[in-house]
């Protein structure tokens, strides 16, 4: 192959430098591709609609915004699981399509409402809600079953209370994690369609241009004394995103949560390190008899 034929160049030689500016022409072209398929230079055009509202069953997380598709995945894996028929006498290939389609159908349903500004506050703050939002009639069939985990879920957080919160992994503090339940009002909103890659850019993206101009925007064109809350639904299959932003009872959004601005301030400033979780993760990679120690740091 080509790298073959120029493991023996000099590092400077012409065959060199031309397989380095081929390969960086590639990095960049694939860097561009997905930024253009991600929206990057598209303008965030706002459209008045209608939030459709509904029973929201979901689970509460306070971590980056880049991890909210995943806590959706989690969520509709959950329930697929939890709520299929499958009996002995079919097959495991006939068990996951059942599961993988019953997945699909949760997901059409899964939404993300998130309550602060990530301009203003680093990801181990932000706060942000990820759940199933479902009619009446299918309250029964969506948010039951997800509702019904709760004892077992507290089960769970009992055995790992003596764990610090800096020390748990993604998957433990989901499992300790309960579902609530709110009935979300439908309200007239801005709305934005936006492509949608389910990848690192599109993350970005959402986290530093869309979701800052939606919150000015709900304040600006809302009612007087709005509060700013973003809600959105993705679709993979779609590779598109409605993101919302009420202009009316944005408070009824945060089901009793603070503001951005109270959140904040019952915090404190945020410090460039956390030590706190420097300490978690350094608990985490050292043997026992170095957690002693560790945990003698001031």
């Amino acid at each position: 192959n080509y790298h073959e034929m120029t493991m023996n160049e000099p590092r400077n030689s012409p065959a060199r430098r031309q397989q380095f500016s081929v390969i960086c022409a590639v990095m960049a072209a694939a860097f561009v591709y997905s930024a253009i398929t991600s929206g990057a230079f598209l303008e965030v055009k706002t459209t008045e609609g209608p939030f459709p509202g509904g029973n929201f069953c979901y689970k509460f997380a306070t971590r980056d915004y880049a991890a909210s598709m995943g806590l959706g995945r989690r969520i509709a894996e959950e329930w697929a699981k939890g709520t299929t028929t499958t009996t002995m006498s079919i097959t495991k290939d006939d068990e996951s399509n059942e599961i993988l389609n019953r997945k699909k159908s949760v997901q059409k349903r899964l939404y993300n409402v998130y309550l602060d500004n990530p301009m203003k506050m680093g990801g181990t703050r932000q706060r942000y809600m990820t759940g199933v939002l479902v009619s009446d009639s299918e309250k029964a069939t969506f948010c039951e079953p997800l509702l019904e985990k709760n004892p077992k879920i507290e089960e769970v957080a009992a055995k790992q209370r003596h764990i610090p919160m800096q020390e748990k992994k993604v998957a433990e503090v989901f499992e300790e994690t309960l579902y609530q339940y709110v009935d979300l009002p439908s309200v007239d909103s801005l709305v934005v369609h936006f492509p949608f890659t389910n990848g690192f850019l599109s993350a970005l993206i959402f986290s530093y241009k869309i979701l800052p101009k939606l919150r000015a925007l709900a304040v600006e064109k809302g009612e007087s004394g709005n509060i700013p809350v973003v809600i959105s639904h993705c679709s993979i299959e779609q590779e598109m995103c409605t993101h919302y932003a009420p202009l009316v009872q944005g408070k009824d959004f945060l089901v009793g949560q603070p503001t951005t601005e109270e959140h904040l301030e019952a915090l404190g400033p945020e410090t460039f390190l956390d030590w706190e979780h420097l300490k978690g993760g350094a608990r985490k990679i050292s043997p026992k008899f170095m957690k002693t120690y560790i945990d003698m740091l001031p």
